[in-house]
């Protein structure tokens, strides 16, 4: 009886070595697998933040997803301890809810989310709710944005000065309607960015250009004739841009 429970032993222990061996290979290959596709979802990173495009995400594998999450949360708070995969599935949970949510793990470190991206982060995103405002921009002259704290000035000039930066843009005036309208943005608003062809929602233009969803809150859209111009200190309307045969050059500057 005894070598027989020495035998029996034994192969329990193979099992559990053969076992062990396996799960590693196992991680190993899920955790390489998770790599590349955690290069592919990222869109914006460094030492404080990891931010992805949830599209992308959602598109994997729930077994990837959650690696995923895992080798984000690491990176941000280089470590995994007090990680459990509970707070991973908090995160997973809170990606099928859609809209905006705010998820606060051990150690400072937040998941952020919204409709297109899903952000691991140290820095608490404190997004400022802006009042509705809508200003008549008289050409040429200036608005003051109190609710922005910001100034959009109007004038009129002969030639495009290069190099000027994102605060400023040229506009064909011939393209304008009677009145400049500098609002805040609008759910559903669409434009056609500069050098790209047919229009895009505004929403998916921010997301595009990595622009922090707190930042999206204060950007003034610029408008005529019902038609976004110059989503302001970014981008110009293709359909609003300088051309050889633009007579007349509008100046928009903003502050």
């Amino acid at each position: 009886m005894i070598p027989q429970l020495k035998i029996y032993n034994l192969n329990i222990k193979e099992i559990i070595l053969q076992t062990i061996l396996l799960l590693t290979e196992d991680n190993l290959y899920l955790e390489n697998q998770a790599a590349e596709a955690f290069n592919k979802v990222v869109s914006r990173q460094d030492s404080q933040t990891v931010e992805m495009e949830l599209g992308k995400l959602r598109s994997l594998e729930p077994t990837i997803q959650r690696f995923v999450i895992r080798q984000a949360v690491e990176q941000v708070k280089g470590d995994l301890t007090q990680i459990s995969f509970g707070h991973i599935y908090d995160v997973l949970n809170k990606l099928e809810d859609g809209g905006r949510w705010e998820l606060h793990l051990p150690d400072g470190i937040y998941a952020l989310g919204d409709k297109n991206s899903l952000k691991v982060t140290r820095q608490k995103q404190v997004i400022k709710a802006i009042k509705p405002f809508r200003y008549v921009l008289p050409l040429p002259g200036e608005i003051k944005i109190a609710e922005l704290g910001k100034t959009i000035r109007g004038t009129f000039v002969e030639t495009i000065e290069k190099n000027q930066g994102e605060g400023v843009a040229f506009i064909d005036y011939a393209t304008l309607g009677k009145e400049l309208i500098v609002r805040n943005k609008q759910p559903g608003d669409r434009f056609s960015p500069l050098g790209v062809r047919g229009s895009k929602k505004l929403q998916d233009y921010f997301v595009d250009a990595k622009i922090p969803l707190a930042e999206r809150e204060t950007v003034p859209i610029v408008e005529s004739a019902g038609k976004i111009v110059w989503v302001a200190g970014h981008r110009v309307d293709e359909r609003a841009k300088v051309q050889p045969g633009t007579k007349r050059i509008v100046r928009l500057e903003m502050q």
